[in-house]
């Protein structure tokens, strides 16, 4: 009877071990299946997700200043320029009755009229295209400076502190203008250019900030000016 016993048992522990056997075997098919099914990502797709293989940022090409120029900004050059050349014309024949071509003849073949009328428009001229040409240039050098498209002679205060000053050393001093009004000029320029930079400072150059600061600077020395003029002349 225990040898019955014991055959059923081991019978029992066989049917167990080979169900078991069963079962891994299809949790292991099932499992290769579901690999199976899932895609695997393409070579192609990792090296376009992968940061390393995107491409650098292009950079932007740059183009010309004028290219970005607009027909409207062309039209209002060449109407300046129209102008200037009109009005020049206009000048010069009214004061020079001589031939134009005589005008950039020398001085000493002139006589002292015409030589007079000679040397008041070429003078004139010359000195009106540098003046303009450095200002506008130094407006340039002005607004790379403190990077403002606004920034001038005239918003930042440098026009009217070289006019103080060069007032101030005319009433005042007048021994100093001997040596040339252009230093005491420049002086006042870089005066009032420092003082408008110290108002400005604590805002970090503020573009908003830097332009008020230099409309009253130059509000203050134009009173300034005119309170002197008013008093002393």
């Amino acid at each position: 009877m225990s040898a019955n016993v014991d055959t059923h048992n081991k019978s029992n522990n066989i049917n167990n071990h080979t169900d078991s056997s069963h079962n891994d075997s299809a949790h292991t098919m099932t499992s290769a299946s579901q690999a199976a099914i899932v895609p695997k990502p393409s070579s192609t797709s990792l090296k376009q997700s992968s940061p390393l293989n995107q491409p650098p940022n292009q950079p932007k090409p740059q183009t010309s200043l004028f290219a970005n120029l607009s027909w409207r900004l062309w039209a209002m050059l060449i109407g300046l320029a129209a102008l200037s050349l009109w009005s020049s014309w206009v000048l010069i024949d009214q004061q020079w009755t001589l031939p134009l071509r005589d005008l950039l003849i020398p001085s000493s073949q002139l006589d002292i009229a015409s030589m007079a009328i000679q040397l008041h428009i070429v003078a004139t001229s010359v000195v009106a295209l540098l003046a303009g040409g450095l200002l506008g240039v130094v407006s340039i050098l002005l607004q790379q400076l403190v990077k403002n498209p606004l920034a001038s002679d005239t918003t930042l205060g440098v026009g009217v502190g070289a006019q103080l000053a060069m007032l101030i050393v005319t009433l005042f001093l007048p021994s100093l203008a001997i040596y040339g009004g252009i230093y005491v000029a420049f002086v006042g320029a870089i005066i009032s250019m420092g003082l408008v930079f110290a108002l400005s400072a604590p805002s970090r150059f503020n573009p908003l900030i830097l332009i008020l600061a230099g409309l009253v600077v130059n509000i203050l020395l134009a009173a300034v000016a005119n309170v002197l003029v008013l008093f002393f002349c």
